[in-house]
């Protein structure tokens, strides 16, 4: 096993299933952290609590891992006036006050303000796989959470891609492409990483703005949804014989 690791407990599972037999979603609502008793140990699926917590705070994200589905990432910020312990172990809780997930954390001290003359916000992230990640919600209390860096970032970048005007291209399309690999189109030999604008697809729906790489092309994060292509979308196009500003159907 990895040196850190979150892991399910049994109690976890069985309220998983319980929660899929009847239909009802899995609600997660609050991280916790301990100091281990004084030590590092292993955390088992068979814990059912900490060995000893110190802190207690409402989950701020739940959300999933863009390459693996089934993970789940839940996230929690430490207030500055909090702490004067380390942190060796966390715990993810249902709304019923099950305890889901175990987490074995780095060694981290968490000084407060008050008593050391020095403090800081300590940010956690856990990382957790379940069989059916769809089902699972987070219950949130808008009065006392905090939004963490990582979710401000994720924020602002969905809502920059909204808007009309798109990061610029490469290159675009003159023709119907093989959408993988690297080719050469409009005269420019298009690498991995480049951003292309395909216009000329034999199926119209194949059409948007992708980015290449050496394996199939994938759609570029600003204009994969049909709410971030609109029917006045601007693509600056900055190399090829037909290098100008193109504008969406």
């Amino acid at each position: 096993m990895a040196d850190y690791y979150t892991l399910l407990t049994n109690a976890g599972i069985a309220y998983e299933t319980a929660c899929k037999a009847a239909g009802l979603p899995i609600k997660l609502s609050q991280i916790s952290v301990g100091d281990g008793a004084g030590a590092v140990y292993n955390p088992a699926a068979t814990d059912t609590a900490l060995k000893r917590e110190v802190w207690r705070g409402p989950l701020n994200a739940l959300f999933q891992d863009e390459k693996n589905p089934s993970w789940l990432l839940a996230e929690v910020t430490i207030p500055p006036d909090v702490g004067g312990w380390y942190v060796r172990e966390a715990g993810i809780w249902t709304d019923t006050g099950i305890l889901y997930a175990i987490v074995k954390y780095p060694e981290s001290f968490k000084p407060v303000l008050a008593t050391s003359g020095s403090g800081k916000e300590f940010y956690i992230r856990s990382i957790f796989e379940t069989s059916n990640a769809a089902l699972v919600t987070l219950l949130i209390d808008d009065t006392v959470v905090k939004a963490t860096r990582a979710w401000v970032t994720n924020y602002v970048a969905d809502e920059l891609a909204k808007l009309d005007t798109k990061q610029s291209a490469r290159v675009a399309t003159t023709a119907n492409i093989v959408l993988s690999n690297a080719q050469t189109i409009d005269g420019v030999a298009v690498v991995s990483g480049d951003r292309v604008l395909v216009k000329n697809q034999t199926l119209a729906k194949d059409n948007g703005i992708y980015i290449a790489f050496d394996d199939v092309w994938v759609r570029a994060k600003d204009a994969d949804t049909g709410l971030k292509v609109t029917s006045g979308l601007i693509v600056s196009v900055e190399e090829g014989a037909r290098r100008q500003i193109r504008g969406g159907n």
